[in-house]
């Protein structure tokens, strides 16, 4: 039987982004990562409907050369310990390269597939921008986009759209 996932983009969803000129962006030091609180207790929530729970990150500071690995597994460490994440796909490559895996291409949702027999048209992703919601319909996948005060135009685009991370429980629940 293949198994149902909560798709979850990391920066903005995961983790308070950096917000610049009404754009957001990804944490490059330990200092500067912190998580959303009250994650937990909806996440755990979401494991109770049997869902495992992967993140899918684009991470393009890695090859810019302004966030190191070491950072970078220290901030998953940060993860992995605090919530119930069950892995984690990273995309190093900037948008501007021809690497088949930075989002809004679907190779990491089919990595994951492979990697833990998902069955992506029982899956969700949950992200705040383009990127993710597109990633989503490329791969199949309902899309749920968080609104924030940067992506009022993907409104119209994702399958869901919730005000509070918390309200996902009513989609999944179904």
């Amino acid at each position: 039987m293949k198994n149902k996932c909560l798709f979850l983009d990391r920066d903005g969803i995961i983790n308070i982004p950096l917000v610049k000129k009404n754009k957001p962006y990804a944490p490059t030091t330990i200092s500067q990562f912190r998580l959303y609180k009250n994650l937990n207790k909806t996440l755990n929530c979401i494991k109770k409907f049997n869902y495992l729970i992967i993140i899918i990150t684009n991470q393009p500071e890695l090859s810019r050369g302004n966030l190191d690995k070491k950072t970078l597994d220290k901030m998953h460490d940060i993860i992995f310990s605090t919530l119930p994440i069950d892995d984690i796909f990273i995309c190093k490559c900037q948008e501007s390269s021809s690497c088949n895996c930075y989002k809004p291409k679907p190779k990491m949702l089919y990595d994951a597939k492979i990697k833990h027999n998902i069955d992506l048209k029982k899956s969700y992703f949950v992200g705040d921008t383009h990127r993710d919601i597109y990633c989503a319909s490329n791969a199949g996948c309902y899309s749920i986009l968080l609104k924030k005060r940067y992506n009022y135009e993907m409104i119209s685009k994702a399958d869901y759209v919730i005000e509070k991370f918390s309200h996902i429980k009513k989609i999944l629940a179904r």
